[in-house]
């Protein structure tokens, strides 16, 4: 199994999609900012019996981003899988009322952290003639209603989700492959910010689990048609995959809305 660099290890979805990573096999690189939190994850991973390296580090700082993937490559080999899953909503203050600084900080984990880590490991995929990338997305990124007032969020995954689709292109025929996959909503320290989550109805709400299977089936292979695609955790990818296998050249996929809440074929979540 491959090599795979895995952000936002600590906790929540992160540790959900380390912990099936290391049950389908996989050997990992993990990291996050908290040390406590990584020491968890890596110590769950290791009870399963994977390979694991576990870095904190701040994915924003290019010295931390080399150091956590020079360690992976030096002990367990060349990187082919890459999961950017670390995100950082910021406040939920209007635009106008918001700290700068703080604004400008979640850009900073959101895009600037897998913008390294892409240019990073890509050389190394290219160079091996494999690798997958999966960038944790949301429909803010392209829902503006859905995105407000986290104004920092919804413009960071934005600018990732067009990120993807230029790499994809620009990576056409290298044998590498980016996939944006929204996790839809899952109960997590960072949905608790969304004022009115917790009287949501608990069928709105996703297992990690959920989550941790789409990765591994993006991971698998099976799916480089979708490159360069949004793709919702509730999607049916084989429907999904022979859509697009039909006009390769399409990369919108449009915008439903399904009474069922289902993520058939084309369709768009309508939730996270």
């Amino acid at each position: 199994m491959s090599v795979v660099v895995l952000t936002g290890a600590g906790r929540g979805i992160g540790r959900e999609i380390a912990v099936h990573l290391a049950q389908a096999g996989h050997r990992l690189g993990l990291t996050a900012r908290t040390e406590v939190e990584l020491e968890e994850t890596a110590r769950l991973v290791s009870e399963i019996g994977a390979d694991a390296v576990a870095v904190a580090a701040d994915v924003a700082s290019p010295a931390d981003v080399d150091r956590l993937c020079a360690d992976v490559e030096r002990r367990l080999g060349p990187v082919t899988g890459l999961v950017n899953c670390a995100g950082f909503y910021g406040d939920c203050e209007p635009f106008v009322a918001s700290d700068p600084d703080l604004w400008w900080r979640v850009l900073e984990t959101n895009l600037r952290g897998p913008m390294l880590l892409q240019r990073r490991l890509l050389p190394g995929m290219i160079a091996y003639g494999e690798g997958r990338v999966v960038n944790l997305s949301t429909r803010m990124a392209f829902d503006t209603e859905a995105s407000v007032p986290f104004t920092a969020y919804g413009v960071s995954k934005g600018a990732l989700l067009r990120l993807s689709a230029l790499l994809a292109a620009e990576l056409t025929g290298t044998g590498v492959s980016i996939f944006d996959l929204s996790p839809g909503l899952v109960r997590t320290a960072m949905s608790a910010q969304m004022t009115g989550s917790e009287d949501w109805p608990d069928e709105v709400w996703l297992p990690p689990s959920a989550v941790a299977e789409q990765v591994l089936a993006l991971l698998s292979g099976g799916y480089d048609v979708l490159s360069g695609h949004f793709v919702h955790v509730r999607d049916d990818l084989d429907r999904l995959a022979t859509a697009v296998a039909q006009d390769l050249d399409r990369r919108t996929i449009v915008l439903t809305r399904t009474g069922s809440g289902d993520h058939l074929g084309e369709g768009r979540g309508l939730t996270l």
